[in-house]
């Protein structure tokens, strides 16, 4: 859990608030911030496993005084307490100690069996990161609601809603995007595709392969596409040949990966444009 962390301190604001938007984000991810150091002190241990979730590579092979129950407890008891003592706000006091608390809750949702209740004691967890699917869907579940006005969508279902979301939903699902025009689509794949080659010439390898990859969207959503916000999606399943070559191109080195999408392009563009770039 890490999206789900921030979401709870966000929609904590409403029932907390006077304490300040850094101090409940602080305490949602108190305890993360405390584990690096207690690591580098060898207080706790972790160790990289590829393979060993879906989600993350981490071995988290000792965290009792982070990561247990009974100090996630302790911590938000300091925290809360704390609090207090410079506020005498009781009520964000208490939300600032769910909070810390919060943290536990969640990631024994997401962590494989290795959520030790109390430092020696039984380690739970229900293991939803072995699911990359499953954690995706509840990370980006969680909106704060002034948040869903940011949101795009095409195809939603809303099966609970205590807060207006259906009503927030079908206003944003009203609202028309007129579709980028196949010229205005061609212009930009080809600009960016020049562009990320004349970078890779400079060795600006990190930013050519950004501009690469933007061209490669461009390229995309002038092929039919299954999402119309996100060209990418099933792509493969959509049009296997063209995602071969594709892929193949995109493991060359940078300045070779634009040449070789500038050939897999080609077929979609003016000539006398591509015979420029090749120039």
């Amino acid at each position: 859990m890490f999206i789900a962390h921030f979401g709870f301190a966000m929609a904590a604001r409403r029932v907390a608030p006077q304490p300040a938007f850094g101090t409940l984000l602080l305490a949602a991810m108190l305890v993360d911030g405390i584990w690096p150091v207690f690591v580098l002190l060898e207080w706790e241990r972790v160790e990289i496993v590829p393979g060993i979730t879906a989600v993350t590579p981490l071995l988290f092979a000792s965290y009792p005084y982070t990561h247990s129950l009974l100090f996630g407890a302790l911590w938000a008891a300091l925290l809360g307490g704390g609090y207090y003592t410079l506020r005498r706000d009781r009520g964000g006091a208490l939300w600032l100690a769910a909070l810390v608390l919060s943290h536990w809750v969640l990631d024994f949702a997401a962590h494989r069996p290795d959520m030790p209740l109390w430092p020696g004691g039984p380690k739970v967890g229900l293991g939803l990161w072995y699911s990359l699917p499953g954690t995706l869907v509840v990370e980006f579940a969680i909106f704060d609601p002034e948040e869903i006005a940011l949101a795009r969508v095409n195809v939603y279902r809303v099966l609970l809603d205590r807060g207006s979301v259906a009503e927030r939903m079908a206003a944003i699902a009203s609202r028309v995007e007129a579709p980028p025009s196949r010229d205005w689509l061609i212009g930009q794949m080809l600009t960016l595709l020049l562009v990320g080659l004349l970078r890779a010439q400079r060795g600006e390898l990190m930013s050519a392969r950004a501009m690469l990859g933007k061209a490669v969207q461009r390229f995309a959503a002038l092929q039919e596409t299954s999402d119309n916000l996100d060209p990418l999606r099933r792509f493969e399943q959509l049009h296997p040949e063209l995602a071969a070559k594709i892929e193949a191109a995109m493991r060359l080195d940078a300045v070779q990966t634009a040449r070789a999408l500038l050939e897999i392009f080609a077929p979609f563009a003016p000539e006398r444009a591509i015979e420029a770039i090749r120039k």
